[in-house]
């Protein structure tokens, strides 16, 4: 089992890197067609020792050994510690499990981890993304869950429908080897198979909170068994998005139980949090000292520069960060992707020197509130903007210095926060960003384009959420008024001429839940508005489009007529 590196999370520039920063969008507005690289004998030096392993994208089973372990001399456990687990103390059943996996030995957080589950001592975990946390908490439930007991004894939370079943089949390897029955609990699907597996006697239940909730309050899902509670990816867990459903299930399960919070961050936020969940907790960190490192996940997606405008696009529709930060290298690409994603109905406004000091003051006042929520920029523009609660900063075209890209991805995970830094790059960017990942020891993620069916099922997906949890969350009289309408309801679903009706009344739930466009109106025509209130504003007269030619990251203007 190797060690990889860990890395470094560069802080701000300095002064000289502004200064540069300065004269890199002045060069970049006068030379829109060219690609800036790093150093040629920076380049030359390197691309013949590509580290591929660097900015590969780590894919596969949460237990498998991904080549990622916490450094040994950066841990902090409880004290007096616990001697580590070794896969010889595993039941005779599990045993052979590892040996088909090719588990030759526990990963660093398993070790140190599994012996304070097996002892029943509530625990708070840090830990890299890939060391193995997954194992880390579902090998001591196989081991602990009584398998002729048939009602749910352990029940694991997670943040998204994808990382449930990716953990939910994991489980399944392990338990099948003890008898232990599991169930994944997913919003977006029908409940019959699921009630069956619950029926059907259920012990461990790996689940997001939504469905899980609505399980229990329909009576369907038995807690009074529940004895074991984790959550994965605590700091997203307790996060403002899904503290109210946490509560609520905290409030519905057993209160003798043990609690264990899993993340490869935990933030003071966390940590206060988990006073409402955990009982004396002890605290077991395997990157302390790498905890801004991890604070910010490095991601990348290639593609040709006709398409990065999508690209952006699918980041933003897939991932739905609250609020980000888009750098642009012209202020043309500004106008550009600003105009491009409020035509997607997302609330989108540009922010360069073309603004006026009027324009400027109302789009900040509007990013402040939230009203807008991505902030397509350039660099300069965006130097004196200090908001704290970025959680995303997306990278439309590479920065000409290498350096400008830390001061760019530093814009999130501050104050304590967790962060995604995307870069969209062609082929040739892509040698530059391997060589800025070398530099500066950042490990980079290379993620697919995000297709157009994964987002039409993801939508579908989080449509069905909204209209599951309103239905749940709908009081005696709401219930009864909207029986009223089950059969309009039904002959609307049946009629092919109402559909687009009935996707323009989802389009307006689904921006007023993820867009944050309250009061969103069927027709969409709010999303315009913004554009309007720039000119009005005094946003000077943007350059015109170019009818034919590429420019750096963007698409000609007679292909985006023909594509649109």
């Amino acid at each position: 089992m190797s060690n990889e590196q860990e890395l470094k999370d560069p802080t701000n520039p300095s002064e000289a890197t502004l200064a540069q920063e300065t004269a890199a969008e002045v060069n970049a507005s006068e030379t829109a067609d060219t690609l800036v690289l790093p150093a040629a004998d920076e380049i030359a030096s390197e691309t013949d020792a590509v580290d591929e392993e660097a900015t590969a994208a780590y894919v596969g089973s949460p237990l498998e050994d991904s080549g990622i372990d916490d450094n040994p001399e950066d841990i902090i456990e409880p004290d007096p510690p616990l001697p580590d687990y070794e896969f010889s103390q595993a039941s005779e059943s599990l045993r052979p499990v590892f040996e088909a996996q090719g588990w030759k030995a526990p990963m660093q957080v398993q070790r140190k981890a599994i012996p304070y589950m097996l002892a029943g001592q509530d625990l708070i975990v840090q830990s890299r993304t890939g060391s193995g946390k997954t194992g880390a908490f579902m090998i001591p439930l196989v081991e602990v869950i009584e398998p002729t007991h048939l009602f749910p004894q352990a029940l694991v939370l997670i943040p998204t429908r994808e990382l449930a079943l990716q953990v939910g089949r994991e489980a399944e390897i392990l338990g099948a080897a003890r008898g232990v029955k599991v169930v994944t609990l997913y919003g977006g699907v029908g409940y019959e198979k699921q009630l069956k597996q619950l029926q059907e006697g259920a012990q461990l239940v790996v689940g997001t909170p939504g469905r899980v909730i609505d399980l229990m309050q329909r009576g369907d899902f038995p807690v009074h068994s529940i004895r074991d509670l984790v959550l994965d990816e605590a700091d997203e867990m307790l996060g403002m998005g899904f503290y109210p459903d946490m509560s609520r299930i905290r409030q519905m399960i057993p209160k003798d139980r043990c609690t264990y919070l899993f993340s490869a961050t935990i933030t003071e936020n966390v940590k206060h949090l988990a006073r409402e969940f955990l009982r004396s907790p002890k605290f077991l960190s395997l990157s302390h000292k790498k905890r801004s490192v991890d604070s910010i996940s490095h991601r990348y997606i290639m593609t040709d520069r006709a398409r990065k405008d999508e690209a952006v696009l699918g980041i933003l529709e897939n991932d739905h960060p609250e609020q980000a930060f888009i750098f642009c290298n012209t202020k043309r690409d500004v106008a550009y992707i600003g105009d491009f994603l409020r035509t997607h109905g997302l609330a989108a406004e540009g922010f360069s020197g073309d603004l006026s000091q009027a324009a400027r003051e109302q789009v900040m006042a509007r990013f402040r509130t939230k009203d807008v929520r991505y902030l397509v920029t350039t660099d300069v523009a965006a130097r004196g903007i200090d908001i704290q609660d970025i959680p995303c900063v997306i990278q439309y075209e590479q920065p000409a210095d290498p350096d400008v890209y830390v001061h760019r991805a530093g814009r999130t995970a501050r104050a304590g926060k967790t962060g995604v830094a995307w870069s969209v790059v062609s082929d040739l960017e892509e040698i530059a960003l391997k060589a800025i990942g070398r530099r500066f020891e950042i490990r980079f993620e290379k993620k697919p384009m995000f297709s157009r069916e994964a987002l039409d099922n993801l939508f579908a997906e989080r449509c069905v959420t909204i209209l599951e949890r309103s239905a749940r969350e709908a009081n005696r009289a709401g219930r009864r008024l909207a029986e009223k309408m089950l059969p309009a309801a039904k002959m609307v679903a049946e009629s092919e001429s109402l559909q687009l009706s009935l996707a323009m009344m989802l389009s307006r739930l689904y921006r007023e839940e993820f867009y944050g466009q309250a009061g969103a109106s069927l027709t969409g025509n709010e999303t315009h508005q913004t554009g309007e209130r720039e000119k009005t504003a005094g946003f000077g007269d943007r350059p015109p489009r170019r009818d034919g030619g590429s420019r750096s990251g963007g698409r000609s203007g007679g292909d985006r007529n023909r594509r649109r």
